[in-house]
């Protein structure tokens, strides 16, 4: 079963497009299956060796209405790198639709408690203003545990997510910080992105 699911994975990915034009994202729903580690793990890295970006999703179905977008922000916890130019993107087409329009975009960066924000800050907003994308950057103080960034984040409507793929095949593919906010927040992305996403308009 296993294997038909991997091959079957496979054929699409090398398979799946119009013409010249290939998908270059694959979008995959959360498991709630500890059992499928295994099987999960080998179909991420599948996508992964194709060279396609990933975004894994987790709704929490009690409390979505159909058709119906949540209210509150759409948070962005910026570690930059090409995840965070994609979960920008992603954030700015969302905003597109019409019954996302009204749900502002937050960009949230963690600092040091003490350290101070400035550089980062600015940075970020130059960024913001470069690729006219309409979004509040704030710094967000936090120890490692990410207990800053839980309690801003805690009426999000969508909570966005940098996921890196381990290295290691004996490394647990989401850490407990990682699992624990799946768990946490209405809606939540895990957004690994393949490069090549460029912000300049």
């Amino acid at each position: 079963m296993e294997e038909d699911l991997l091959q079957g994975a496979k054929a699409i990915l090398q398979c799946h497009g119009l013409g010249g034009f290939k998908a270059n994202t694959v979008l995959l729903g959360w498991s709630e299956n500890a059992e499928a580690q295994s099987t999960c793990g080998r179909l991420l890295r599948l996508i992964h060796d194709f060279g396609r970006s990933l975004i894994i999703v987790r709704c929490k179905q009690e409390e979505r209405i159909r058709w119906t977008s949540p209210v509150g922000t759409i948070d962005l916890w910026w570690r930059g790198g090409t995840n965070g130019a994609l979960m920008l993107l992603l954030a700015n087409l969302l905003i597109q639709n019409p019954d996302w329009h009204r749900n502002p975009i937050h960009i949230l960066h963690v600092i040091a408690p003490g350290s101070g924000e400035f550089k980062v800050h600015e940075a970020l907003n130059k960024m913001r203003e470069t690729a006219r994308v309409k979004a509040t950057v704030e710094a967000v103080e936090d120890d490692g545990s990410l207990a800053g960034l839980k309690e801003k984040s805690r009426a999000a409507a969508v909570v966005m997510m940098s996921y890196n793929l381990p290295d290691n095949e004996e490394v647990p593919l989401f850490t407990p910080e990682v699992a624990a906010c799946m768990d946490e927040f209405r809606n939540v992305l895990l957004v690994s992105s393949a490069g090549g996403i460029s912000l300049v308009t």
